[in-house]
């Protein structure tokens, strides 16, 4: 942007400034040194665009006000910012102006985009990546001694801003920053501590805390940075994936000792009061918090956990040095269709072995606990519960207190910072090899093999082995004949059951049409045990008969007498699975049956007599 500098003339030129001669009544001549006459400018000012302040720490509050703008016309506001990585966010709000050309995040309400209504700062907590960059960002800020750059456009109508051409009108670019001026951050490497500490300005004594993230990995330092901006000390701490700590990657090689250490450096520190230090975790960070809260030889003044567990599976180092890998205790793990994993359930309390957990009775501090209640990767909800629950039988629940945030997800951050439906923990996690419940899949008599339901049922956690029986070119005998008997199913059967990845004692069979009432059959054999049978518009027996032991079969197209046609030629075979048209021996004895049997009847069916068929089942 430039600033034209024009002369006097020229000014008198743009705005409209213009000599008139004035009539001299005695009748001399015109004189040209009469005042001036001005008129109306014509030229409107430019739009402009005001953030005040303009640089502010990433927990404060600014102002951002748009000025000479058309009356009452809409207008979008539009935010984006590139990550340390490179990585675009965005996001965008509509106003309209009001009579005098003007908008006023702070009072004004957006009428869509990334939020509605009245938020002020919804351009900053609204900051979503822009489409196209990579799966799974979540915006952390590593290098907290520089701010995340916010570029800020007015632009014309109520438009999105990737679609296509968009005028801009103004712009501001706003710093965001984690560190005040004045604050310290000092790098500690000593006694085997591996973290950052921040002091705010000043000699001190400052009242400090112990920063503890997740299971993340390495040094998060943007939390304990804000802290200290706001007064207190915080020392951000490294206890796994950090290339400085001991032992393998994958595993946590500190116990409780490093976390004692780490405190008694806060408490001995000549800056800050020893008296008031506490301890802050998020997530398993939550969990360390708590360990650390009952240790002897630890006071700490306040306990503050996010979202974490109330005890785990996951070991620590002992005192020899031994550790687990972190990733041992997959079998709570639930995946969604596209393969993101939620741990939700790991840290369940009733998951979680008695001596594995916190012994909150022993706690002497104040802890605040702080759930979000849309978490999907803690059970906050349940662990807020306990750790009540168990501090009100003890005596002590004037020591807990609970702040629980409807729609709030397990990563609840400084206030204003972006939030993501998702993020990638570290890299994708594989789904655990089972064992999945399993489904044998059946269809009715269309001679080719059907993948879709198996392969849908799969996609929901569901192994399901599509089978064929009829028609296929890998089965022996006549085409037209079901040239397999009992014995192949229940072999079919076995095979699922026996599977190293399959829940054996959980294993169902579904089948739709002819396919439904083989399940059916299936379901009464000897031998077989089923966890459920599915049966959808089929029949309770049938005059088609399967191979016997000996391969005998007959031709499927033998029962045609119950066959109806309407004009145009077309064929019903309602009138075939008629229970009245089976023969009793050709029905199956559903008195034998032993599971549960769900029956969905479809009630304008041709094709089979489902209302009737369901009514006799029941």
């Amino acid at each position: 942007m430039f600033r034209a500098f024009l002369t006097a003339t020229k000014i008198q030129t743009r705005i409209g400034i213009k000599e008139k001669p004035c009539l001299n009544l005695h009748g001399n001549p015109p004189s040209f040194q009469c005042a001036l006459v001005r008129r109306k400018s014509s030229i409107r000012q430019a739009p402009l665009l005001t953030a005040s302040p303009v640089r502010a720490l990433m927990d404060e509050q600014i102002c951002i006000k748009g000025h000479f703008l058309p009356p009452y016309s809409p207008i979008t506001v539009y935010a984006q910012m590139h990550s340390e990585d490179g990585d675009l966010w965005e996001s965008f709000a509509h106003y309209n102006t009001n009579s005098s050309g003007s908008i006023n995040l702070t009072s004004d309400h957006s009428l869509g985009g990334s939020y509605v209504g009245c938020e002020p700062m919804g351009l900053f907590w609204g900051l979503q990546p822009a489409p196209g960059q990579r799966e799974g960002l979540r915006l952390r800020k590593n290098n907290v001694e520089s701010p995340y750059t916010v570029h800020i456009s007015l632009l014309e109508g109520h438009i999105s801003p990737r679609a296509g051409q968009v005028t801009e009108l103004a712009a501001v670019t706003t710093e965001r920053w984690y560190m005040a001026p004045g604050e310290r951050r000092i790098e500690i490497h000593q006694n085997g501590i591996v973290g950052t500490l921040f002091l705010p300005p000043g000699p001190g004594p400052f009242p400090a805390v112990l920063d503890l993230f997740g299971m993340v990995g390495g040094l998060l330092e943007y939390r304990s940075a804000l802290l200290a901006s706001r007064g207190y000390a915080s020392l951000s701490l490294a206890y796994f994936g950090h290339k400085d700590l001991p032992g393998p990657e994958k595993c946590i090689n500190v116990g409780d000792s490093y976390f004692k250490k780490a405190f008694h450096f806060l408490q001995d520190h000549s800056q800050i009061d020893g008296d008031r230090v506490g301890v802050i975790g998020v997530s398993f960070g939550a969990y360390l918090t708590l360990r650390i809260g009952i240790q002897i030889g630890v006071k700490p003044s306040c306990l503050i956990c996010i979202n974490g567990p109330i005890g785990s599976t996951i070991k620590l180092a002992d005192e020899s040095g031994r550790t687990e890998n972190c990733e041992s205790d997959q079998k709570h793990w639930t995946f969604d269709d596209q393969g993101h994993v939620t741990f939700r359930k790991v840290s369940l309390p009733s998951n979680i072995p008695a001596k594995n957990k916190v012994k909150l009775e022993n706690l002497t501090c104040p802890l605040m606990y702080i759930a979000g209640e849309d978490d999907l990767s803690a059970s906050s909800i349940e662990t807020a519960d306990l750790m009540e629950e168990t501090l009100r039988s003890a005596g002590k629940s004037h020591l807990f207190t609970r702040l629980s945030y409807p729609r709030a997800g397990h990563l609840i951050e400084p206030p204003y910072a972006p939030s993501v439906r998702m993020s990638l923990w570290s890299i994708k996690p594989q789904k655990w090899p089972g064992p999945f419940p399993a489904m044998i899949d059946l269809f009715g008599m269309v001679r080719v093999l059907l993948e879709y339901r198996s392969a849908l049922l799969a996609s929901r956690g569901y192994a399901s082995l599509s089978l064929a029986y009829f028609g296929h070119k890998d089965l022996p005998g006549p085409e037209k004949c079901i040239n397999v008997g009992d014995s192949y199913f229940k072999k079919a059967f076995h095979f699922l059951q026996d599977h190293s990845q399959i829940d054996g004692d959980r294993v169902g069979v579904i089948g739709v049409s002819f396919g439904a009432y083989l399940t059916l059959r299936i379901g009464i054999q000897i031998g077989v045990k089923p966890s459920c049978l599915i049966c959808i518009n089929g029949p309770i027996g049938s005059t088609i008969k399967l191979a016997d032991e000996s391969g005998r079969t007959e031709n499927c197209e033998s029962d045609q007498k119950h066959w109806t046609f309407d004009d145009q030629g077309h064929v019903s075979f309602r009138k075939v699975s008629l229970p009245s048209n089976i023969p009793a021996k050709n029905k199956v004895k559903l008195e034998n049956l032993t599971c549960p049997l769900m029956y969905i009847v479809g009630e304008d069916d041709l094709s089979a007599s489902s209302l009737e068929t369901a009514d006799l089942s029941c």
